[in-house]
């Protein structure tokens, strides 16, 4: 199986990382960032419900796919300085 970061992206000078993508379905998915702290991450399906939601201290956070293939979309949010970023992930 061949898998690749596919991804990178700026949040307000900070690098973010979101690999594999796609992904296979009861894999893990790595968001590696500069600077994650207290960094809300989301994942809603395309109906907008939300399927993972978590804040995190840590420069990478691992994700358990565990729910079904489709189209998601990954929000990661700094309330404190309002940055807000949003990533599409494949689940196969």
């Amino acid at each position: 199986m061949y898998s690749a970061t596919t991804q990178v992206f700026y949040f307000k000078n900070s690098e973010i990382v979101i690999y594999p993508n796609p992904v296979v379905q009861d894999h893990a998915i790595t968001i590696q960032m500069s600077a994650l702290q207290n960094q809300q991450i989301k994942i809603t399906d395309i109906a907008g419900r939300v399927v993972y939601n978590a804040v995190t201290n840590s420069t990478i956070e691992k994700i358990q796919v565990s729910f079904a293939k489709g189209l998601y979309f990954i929000t990661i949010n700094n309330p404190e300085t309002n940055n807000l970023a949003i990533f599409k992930l494949l689940v196969q």
